[in-house]
């Protein structure tokens, strides 16, 4: 089959040139073959951009697995649950009432382990404080204060049976809120910190 570049740049090189037919034939050959091998350029580059993206995606999906690893282990239902990297842009996270729970890449990278792990336990929150997840609860909420409230006490929890350090949920409320826009953090962090995240 015929790349259609390397047909336009064939039809450019041949019509109404006026030249013998060797030259012509010889420009239009030489022309093909650079179009074919312009043409086989751009899925190379293409693949070598998606390798770079896989090889990062690949390295914040371990980070992922590393920070929600002792979390799982300390749930009853650990085995039902999935932490996953997003294909969604921007910061989030969410849980999923199947146990699915997801973070997008940029979550990923602007959180240190601790932190990465508190976001992770406020989703695992959700989908153990009495069921209320409806669709997918997220990181920011979806206007259920008293919820989102639920999820970092019991994330605060999750986090002192798995050994991570409780300060990091009210920490990573505070380093969200900005980023987000939410003035509501600084409170739940708040809250969190003289609650469940209360260090003795």
């Amino acid at each position: 089959m015929e790349h259609p570049r390397a047909r336009r740049i064939a039809t450019l090189a041949g019509a109404g040139t006026g030249m013998g037919v060797a030259l012509g034939d010889v420009l239009r050959s030489w022309l093909l073959v650079l179009a074919l091998a312009l043409a086989a350029c751009g899925p190379v580059r293409s693949r070598a951009t998606e390798a770079r993206l896989d090889v990062a995606d690949a390295a914040r999906a371990a980070r992922l697995s590393a920070a929600a690893a002792s979390l799982l282990r300390s749930l009853p239902q650990g085995g039902r649950t999935t932490v996953v990297l997003s294909r969604r842009p921007g910061l989030g996270a969410w849980a999923r009432r199947s146990g699915r729970i997801e973070v997008t890449p940029a979550l990923v990278d602007l959180l240190d382990d601790d932190e990465l792990a508190a976001a992770v336990a406020h989703e695992l929150g959700h989908l153990v404080a009495g069921g209320h997840v409806d669709a997918a609860a997220a990181l920011a909420g979806a206007g259920d204060a008293a919820g989102e409230e639920r999820a970092d006490a019991v994330g605060c929890r999750l986090l002192a049976a798995s050994g991570r350090p409780t300060g990091a949920l009210p920490r990573l409320l505070r380093r969200l809120g900005p980023a987000l826009g939410e003035c509501d953090f600084a409170a739940r962090a708040a809250t969190a910190e003289a609650g469940a995240c209360a260090t003795p």
